[in-house]
């Protein structure tokens, strides 16, 4: 992992030994230094905590997403790092090289595990700093991770936040992470000590941290990993870590089959990454065609490992809408039905990328009549019930949801200005959800409890996790809209919108035709693909989705 800006910092191997080198002056002319990694003067023990998430009855948070099985390449992550620069004489550029050769290192060591760490945002604090910070390390991380909720993630969406401070914390501490909270707006976050002089040392206590925030504990004795030292073993040594241990793996594969974290799944725009193009690191980034890899890695024989660039003759390297280096067909299925509110995908013919999901018609009935569908969900107060009380749990009883009248924090309809405002008798069925049965304790919130009904509550000062879901059937051609029960029409103004549609065509969730399976764009009335075009719009002027809000 060599960073070739304003000189060489890195590190390489060769005979088994690692070396560090970096540049003696500013300029990528001067001398640079090369020395074994072990020797370095820092030989204080130094050790990370993490930090479990848990509501006041002991119970642990998990952030429940949607399904993610296979993926061809690099799941991104993107990364928003703070830094605190007095340490570096005010040097901005000496910062920012500092911060992309962590980066850089980072990468190196999550290619293993298919993920690749996007980095959007860096944010040097030059003024004063903008949360309270402290040298004891868990009162920043919750000082830090609150800022980035109520202040970084209203300007700048990210996955993941890690600020890097010269703080010197109190005891051995060097870092510290919230334990499986990746992709959560409260608790994705970590903080780092900016604990040695070389980057990638701070890089591997980031890479640490982050591993916790993707569900990995400390290492064990039982934990492996064919190197001296393991990425998470809870103390830092003179040893560059370069390999997750076999307990770190299947911590993460556990924690991505069970918690599906869903933002692990969104690609981000290459305008929006700032650290410069990598080519070789299985990440098409700015300025790149295709990227497959280190030579030694690839075999794509539509790329060029060495320039990132296509082969001669080839349109297209990667993507559910590429094969055999050529664009496929217009109408060629790139992505199948998987439910009742799902529509099939297909491609263009100029492009290699299969296009965004599209779903059903808003309002169309859904798991045989107990819901309608509402972008791309069949939303039901039974499934909400599983959801937040486990598979055993069941739709409470209708005597429940009269607590709705009352105007209480575990029955009401809407909140306003704080005070939370009672249902009307018709719009019981759309304010707080009530169940029955299953696990003892909500994945979300802190449990409230009466008769044979069980609902949750926020905790924190949260959005309220227990309440009905807009979109939902709260009776028949009704759904539930910001807390009332109204016609499916009003809500989606979506009737006869397909009877609009030419040939084999119906409408989707935003009120576009588009042609059903096997029949090709753009009149849908012949089975062959004859253009690259196949959505037509019918209603642009607004779309369902902000009729809800």
């Amino acid at each position: 992992s060599i960073n070739a800006c304003k000189g060489l910092s890195g590190y390489f191997e060769t005979h088994g030994q690692k070396y560090l080198i970096e540049p003696l002056g500013t300029s990528d002319r001067e001398e640079h230094a090369v020395y074994k990694y072990e020797k370095l003067e820092d030989t204080s023990i130094k050790t990370c905590d993490m930090v479990w998430l848990a509501t006041w009855s002991s119970v642990k948070y998990s952030f429940s997403f949607l399904q993610i099985t296979f993926f061809p390449s690099p799941v991104p992550d993107t990364l928003y790092l703070l830094f605190q620069y007095k340490k570096y004489k005010e040097d901005v550029k000496a910062v920012r090289q500092r911060i992309f050769g962590i980066v850089n290192y980072i990468n190196t060591v999550y290619k293993s595990i298919n993920i690749h760490v996007a980095l959007i945002g860096l944010e040097i604090w030059t003024d004063n700093d903008k949360c309270f910070l402290s040298r004891a390390a868990g009162s920043t991380l919750d000082s830090f991770s609150k800022w980035r909720r109520s202040e970084l993630l209203q300007r700048k969406r990210n996955d993941n936040a890690q600020l890097i401070t010269g703080l010197d914390f109190e005891g051995t501490t060097v870092g510290l992470a919230f334990l499986k909270s990746i992709c959560s707006d409260v608790y994705s976050a970590g903080i780092i000590q900016d604990h040695n002089r070389n980057e990638i040392a701070v890089g591997a206590t980031m890479a640490h941290e982050m591993g916790h925030n993707l569900g990995m504990s400390h290492d064990t004795k039982a934990c492996t990993c064919n190197d001296k030292v393991c990425i998470m073993t809870d103390t830092v040594s003179s040893i560059i870590p370069q390999k997750f241990s076999s307990c770190s793996l299947q911590d993460f594969e556990k924690y991505m089959l069970s918690d599906m974290p869903k933002c692990l799944t969104n690609i981000p725009d290459t305008s929006n990454i700032i650290a410069p193009p990598v080519c070789g690191n299985s990440f098409v980034e700015k300025g790149e065609e295709c990227d497959c890899g280190t030579p030694e890695e690839c075999t794509n024989a539509c790329c060029d490992p060495e320039t990132c660039k296509l082969t001669t003759g080839s349109q297209c390297a990667h993507g559910e809408c590429c094969e055999n280096c050529q664009y496929k067909k217009p109408g060629a299925v790139c992505r199948t039905v998987k439910h009742d509110c799902d529509l099939a995908e297909m491609c263009t013919g100029s492009s290699e990328k299969c296009p965004a999901d599209r779903f059903r018609v808003n309002g169309h009935p859904c798991d045989d009549g107990k819901g309608y569908c509402y972008m791309g969900n069949c939303p039901t107060r039974e499934n909400q019930c599983k959801a937040a009380f486990g598979p055993q749990a069941t739709e409470g009883a209708a005597s429940c949801y009269r607590m709705n009248e009352k105007g209480v924090y575990y029955g009401y309809c809407r909140k306003e200005k704080g005070s939370h405002s009672p249902c009307k008798k018709k719009d019981i069925m759309c304010g707080k959800l009530f169940c029955a049965g299953g696990k003892e304790m909500p994945v979300y919130g802190s449990l409230v409890t009466f008769e044979a009904c069980k609902a949750s509550f926020p905790t924190h000062g949260e959005a309220d996790p227990g309440m009905i879901l807009n979109g939902t059937k709260c009776g028949n051609e009704m759904v539930c809209s910001n807390g009332e029960c109204v016609y499916v029409e009003d809500a989606f103004r979506s009737t006869n919108c397909s009877a609009k549609c030419t040939g084999h065509a119906v409408c989707d969730h935003e009120l576009q035709c588009q042609c059903e399976e096997g029949w090709a764009p753009p009149t849908c009335d012949s089975s062959t693909a004859v253009t690259s075009e196949y959505c037509m719009a019918v209603d642009s002027a607004s779309s369902a989705n902000d009729r809800l809000k």
